[in-house]
């Protein structure tokens, strides 16, 4: 059903009517493959890094409120604005 929702739109943007289909699975065998990884990994390794992973987290939404540093995009601030476009979409 969504294919044939998405068939048209992708080749008229993309030229291939299996854009978003071949985009889905890309990232369904990614998230797979780090689904295992992290299921493999003893709980304890990941218990030692919470902390830390959370206060990087506070950390970048703290940083995203910075002016110039992070993006507004439809009246919220909530993306950054740093590097190459791997950090931030461009609107249309």
């Amino acid at each position: 059903m969504v294919y044939s929702a998405s068939a048209v739109a992708a080749f008229h943007e993309h030229g291939d009517s299996y854009y978003y289909v071949k985009r889905q699975l890309l990232f369904a065998v990614f998230g797979i493959a780090s689904m295992f990884v992290t299921m493999n990994v003893d709980y304890t390794i990941w218990r030692k890094w919470a902390g830390p992973a959370l206060l990087i987290c506070f950390g970048l939404l703290i940083i995203v409120l910075i002016p110039g540093v992070g993006v507004v995009r439809g009246g919220a601030r909530s993306w950054l604005g740093i590097g190459s476009s791997a950090f931030s979409l461009r609107s249309s």
